[in-house]
């Protein structure tokens, strides 16, 4: 972002959790490229991390996209 990135996707096919640090280093990535007219996007998302980030909202402001389905 320093070096002018305006867009950014990031890939979590192989992150199972987030905690609040991690949502927060998010959110704060939104915030620095919503401010350059920029976007924020996720994908690979498990159901979980997926639908978490769904219950704080951050589906109005990130594009959100499911990873694969967990295999047993």
């Amino acid at each position: 972002m320093d070096s002018g990135c305006c867009h950014l996707v990031l890939d979590a096919t192989r992150t199972l959790h987030m905690d609040s640090t991690g949502v927060s280093a998010l959110v704060g990535w939104y915030q620095r490229l919503d401010v350059v007219g920029g976007s924020l996007g996720v994908t690979g998302l498990h159901d979980g991390l997926l639908r978490m980030f769904t219950i704080l909202g951050l589906d109005n402001v990130m594009s959100l996209k499911p990873g694969p389905a967990a295999t047993a």
